[in-house]
């Protein structure tokens, strides 16, 4: 029975923020025996993408070790809720990986990224003393009340690794979490919005599961309705890279009206990211597997292992046409472009790429949006998305398929006020944290209802330039230094001068390394005017690579 003569405590949704009965007044202790760090563990990094790893590399420790990094940033927002996701997202199914949302659903700050670092790798005799010493250089309170969401995908360890986060954030006297169980990268992300934004004017959902699905079923059903083309008739296939994205489709479709969505590659017999899912259809350029993928002219939708990456891909007369993420900054952009001046709204409207985007796409947007509307940022979605809220509008879009729109709430209110109904519901349809397959597949679905485009008419919006993208293995990627936005080279100093000799002998050529963010590879990308150049260029560079930046094992013969 409650009391009604105590204060109780509790976040924006619930959540009881008042110390657990085990709570008591001696000083708080991290160290743990069940999540030890052993002595001779790897040197492990916090990037774009959390830290990612084998999963045996990464053990529980890490897990655990972030749960008290986020109950720190939780605190440090006086209590917001902070959310960690585990998923190690296009990866093979032994990887997993760890990361940490802010509390507007965006990823973790970049000046917190090496506190992470530090604290992972603290050894567990220090640990006490490093987190002592992290919350007096940034003036936080430990007994505070501090409260984590936790998702995860499939993948064997993340039931686990879940566990280990909950561990570490029990250590708080007055810590909580919320495990959500097997969720997508963006609905995490989400929750984590929705709770922030409770108390705002317009709050930016209902944080559970039927709210991120009636927020997007509600806009994608009205939108069809406003365009008044209906749909095809024939449901969409979507390559769910039998990952998490299978079962949040599958209970999406159910909730609309009519179905317009089928799963392939669901997991029910197939391994994690295998063989399917948007890398290796980007990296392959190539078919996944499934039969049904081969029939002509039909259009096919394809996720990640964490659905926040999406790609488009059709056979024309059996040959593979990939649309990527160029493709999908192009048709929402000049969509938008086309709304905005329906309602007469003067906005900055604004798209990012980054080196990896075709160069054909540039010259598209750049006519179609103007110049000053396009920007470059390094490589990364963290990158990105921060070019991207310099604009009232922001695309951003990798081309791996990772990206979103991001609106200013200045926009939203002129967006409102205009009454322009299909505007106003393509904001709710868009899932602003973050990248998110299901949101932009609605999205890029309705774009080619309003046009009336089928997914030839679509591809045919412009011809992008044969392009290759392979990696090549090395000692030591941080060996490799880039600037210009990872456009070029400065160490070794050799290489950069030695690629452009090889750009030069080609007709329309381009081509850029820049060194992994989670591997020791070096990506090399590689374009020009026809497939034979561009697969003859991309070998070059690789081998460039090789030679200069510390190739490890045989230059193989032949690479595609």
């Amino acid at each position: 029975m409650v009391n009604p003569y105590k204060v109780y405590v509790f976040n924006k949704y619930g959540i009881s923020l008042e110390p657990t009965s085990s709570s008591s007044t001696s000083p708080m202790t991290f160290t743990s025996t069940e999540h030890a760090r052993n002595d001779d563990a790897k040197f492990l990094g916090y990037g774009t993408a959390g830290f990612r790893a084998h999963a045996d590399l990464l053990d529980s420790f890490i897990p655990y070790r972030v749960g008290i990094v986020a109950c720190l940033r939780s605190i440090y927002h006086k209590s917001a809720t902070i959310g960690v996701m585990i998923t190690a997202s296009h990866n093979p199914p032994q990887d997993n990986g760890v990361k940490i949302i802010e509390p507007d659903g965006s990823m973790l700050v970049e000046s917190w990224e090496g506190l992470a670092r530090d604290l992972a790798n603290t050894p567990d005799s220090d640990l006490d003393e490093k987190i002592k010493q992290i919350s007096s250089e940034h003036k936080l309170e430990l007994d505070h009340p501090c409260c984590v969401y936790i998702g995860y995908d499939t993948r064997a360890t993340s039931v686990k690794f879940a566990k280990a986060v909950e561990a570490g954030v029990s250590k708080f006297k007055n810590g909580k979490s919320k495990n959500w169980g097997l969720c997508t990268t963006p609905l995490v992300h989400y929750y984590v919005a929705c709770d922030s934004s409770r108390n705002d004017e317009v709050p930016y959902g209902v944080c559970s599961e039927a709210g991120y699905y009636n927020k997007l079923g509600k806009a994608f059903e009205k939108l069809i309705e406003l365009t008044g083309n209906g749909s095809s008739g024939q449901k969409v296939l979507v390559d769910c890279a039998n990952g998490i994205g299978s079962k949040m489709l599958a209970k999406f479709d159910k909730t609309l009206k009519n179905s317009y969505f089928e799963g392939i590659n669901d997991g029910s017999s197939g391994e994690l990211n295998s063989l399917c899912g948007a890398d290796f259809v980007k990296v392959k350029q190539n078919f996944p597997a499934g039969e049904c993928f081969q029939e002509p002219n039909r259009r096919f939708a394809v996720f990640d292992g964490d659905a926040d990456r999406i790609m488009y891909f059709w056979s024309e007369n059996g040959t593979f046409k990939l649309l990527d993420g160029d493709k999908l900054a192009s048709l929402l952009s000049k969509q938008i472009s086309a709304w905005l001046r329906e309602a007469g709204l003067k906005v900055n409207l604004g798209v990012v790429q980054t080196a990896y985007a075709n160069g054909a796409s540039s010259n598209f947007l750049r006519e179609a949006c103007g110049e000053e509307a396009l920007a470059c940022a390094k490589t990364g979605v963290k990158h990105v998305h921060h070019k991207a809220l310099d604009y009232d509008i922001g695309v951003y879009f990798e081309a791996n398929g990772h990206g979103t729109i991001i609106f200013k709430e200045s926009v939203k209110k002129q967006i409102r006020a205009s009454g322009h109904e299909k505007l106003i519901n393509f904001v709710d349809l868009v899932n602003e944290t973050v990248g998110d397959a299901l949101s932009i597949m609605l999205a890029i679905e309705i774009c080619l209802l309003e046009n009336n485009w089928s997914i030839a008419d679509w591809s045919n919006m412009y011809t992008e330039l044969p392009s290759r993208l392979c990696k090549v293995t090395v000692a030591d990627r941080t060996a490799i230094k880039t600037f210009d936005e990872e456009r070029q080279v400065c160490a070794p100093a050799e290489l950069q001068p030695a690629i452009n000799e090889k750009v030069k002998q080609v007709k329309k050529g381009r081509s850029f390394v820049r060194p992994s963010g989670t591997e020791d590879a070096v990506r090399v990308y590689a374009e020009a005017e026809t497939r034979e150049a561009c697969d003859e260029l991309a070998t070059e560079i690789a081998k460039l690579v090789h030679q200069l930046g510390g190739g490890e094992g045989e230059f193989p013969e032949k690479l595609f």
